[in-house]
């Protein structure tokens, strides 16, 4: 996840530019903006990471807790879902990284992981999977399960 620091203001300057016709929602600079999210002064950017290596892949794995969406261009639902979970991990888990793994681009990752039908979704802490939902899942359910391993995850840390 890419944190940068900023200013408050600089989300209501990014607004009035486009409230005033000077951007247009279809500016790849406007949607890349429209993707970010402010949080305590710090504008993050809630877009997943993509184009990964293998190697890369398993070190976020490894060493935090890491989303892992494995879908494809072609596939509605990954397409339909990407945005929505990257604002719900953006609003509700900003915390965890978000990686988005395109089987068209990356059958070899997917392969290795056992993808073979899209959508998927692993979630991983700290090199454990501790969670997986394949082609018709709820987010919300996927979001309430997420909370409840990230809670735990916190408690277990905090008591050793």
């Amino acid at each position: 996840m890419y944190v940068s620091s900023s200013q408050p203001e600089a989300l209501f300057n990014f607004s009035l530019l486009l409230t005033n016709g000077f951007m247009t929602p279809g500016d790849t600079l406007t949607r890349r903006l429209l993707n970010m999210t402010d949080l305590g002064g710090f504008i993050v950017d809630a877009s997943m990471q993509s184009d990964l290596t293998y190697q890369q892949i398993e070190h976020l794995k490894k060493t935090q807790a890491a989303l892992f969406l494995f879908g494809g261009p072609q596939c509605g639902v990954c397409q339909a879902i990407k945005p929505k979970l990257e604002n719900l991990m953006a609003r509700q888990h900003p915390e965890i990284t978000l990686v988005y793994v395109d089987c068209v681009n990356s059958p070899a990752v997917c392969a290795q992981h056992g993808i073979f039908s899209l959508p998927v979704v692993q979630f991983y802490i700290e090199g454990r999977l501790y969670l997986e939902r394949g082609r018709s899942f709820s987010l919300v359910e996927l979001s309430d399960q997420i909370e409840r391993i990230v809670l735990l995850w916190k408690a277990a840390a905090d008591s050793s």
